[in-house]
């Protein structure tokens, strides 16, 4: 009933032509060159709101990740990754992964356990000092996380968005 009375507003509003309920199936004559039409203005009318949408939430594509542990510093390439979900499980610190680098540290090494769709394991992860994510539009924010390296072809740090509003 509630569908029926939503298709004859529908009809009156926009002036359809017959609109039928056959079988559970909704049957509406709507010319060919109407339907066209209104295929068209949802079609931009979608793509204004999905630009809209994601020019409010401030996605950023490329950021870069700078850390020291101990005397070395690190500047990588960052990747935000809400699939990073890995977490020191005793002081709750989220951890930045990053491959192609070799990360050693005298300090406290925590063992992390982590899993991904390809399997799981644990991560070795050191305190790092002046964490610093910016943006590719320059905007930078200081994190409090963990590092921990792993091997790779490629010098990136991957990490969970979540750090940059907390």
């Amino acid at each position: 009933m509630l569908l029926y009375s939503a298709l004859e507003l529908l009809q009156r509003l926009a002036g359809f032509g017959k609109t039928v309920i056959y079988s559970g199936f909704v049957y509406i004559d709507i010319s060919p060159l109407t339907l066209i039409l209104l295929t068209a203005a949802i079609y931009l009318l979608v793509c204004k709101a999905s630009k809209l949408f994601s020019r409010n939430l401030g996605a950023s594509n490329s950021y870069r990740v700078d850390f020291k542990v101990g005397h070395k510093a690190f500047s990588l390439d960052g990747v935000a990754d809400t699939g990073n979900t890995a977490r020191d499980l005793f002081s709750g610190l989220p951890v930045i992964i990053c491959t192609g680098v070799d990360i050693e540290s005298d300090g406290f090494i925590r063992a992390v356990p982590y899993k991904t769709i390809s399997g799981e394991g644990i991560l070795y992860a050191v305190n790092a000092s002046d964490i610093r994510v910016t943006d590719e539009n320059g905007v930078s924010k200081e994190v409090s996380a963990l590092v921990a390296g792993i091997s790779g072809s490629e010098r990136r740090a991957v990490f969970n968005p979540k750090i940059l509003t907390t």
